[in-house]
């Protein structure tokens, strides 16, 4: 009725799997060099090594809370969990920035710019909210 036949010129899944495996073998990780990658900066990585560990830490609070905003608002369904979340950031965020002023850690002008900015939304935020 029907006849089959097997194509010659194809690898088998097998053989397939067995190339691609020796081919992970032949690339050595020894032969790449930092210089050979265009898009690694070594040099803005460097500068931030003067970066204090409260200002480290204000700028992943303020990279958090703004990841966490965006998932507000993509995922309407969780949103109060979110904003539950997203309060206990913000008082992290001002505990934060409460130590640097109590203790007078200097702060890089940029980033204070970015502290202030955030400080007036929350102010705004509480306030709505209390209202």
């Amino acid at each position: 009725m029907f006849q089959t036949r097997k194509v010659s010129d194809r690898e088998s899944t097998k053989e397939v799997l067995e190339r691609l495996k020796s081919q992970e073998k032949k690339i050595s990780t020894s032969s790449i060099r930092v210089d050979d990658i265009p898009y690694l900066d070594l040099d803005a990585k460097r500068s931030h090594g003067n970066v204090t560990i409260p200002e480290y830490n204000i700028e992943q609070i303020m990279r958090q809370i703004t990841a966490m905003e965006r998932r507000m608002k993509e995922d309407s369904s969780n949103y109060l969990n979110l904003f539950y979340d997203l309060r206990k950031l913000e008082g992290k965020f001002l505990n934060a920035v409460d130590f640097i002023s109590k203790n007078n850690i200097k702060v890089k002008p940029e980033i204070l710019k970015e502290i202030k900015a955030r400080e007036e939304v929350i102010s705004r935020r509480t306030k709505r909210s209390d209202v």
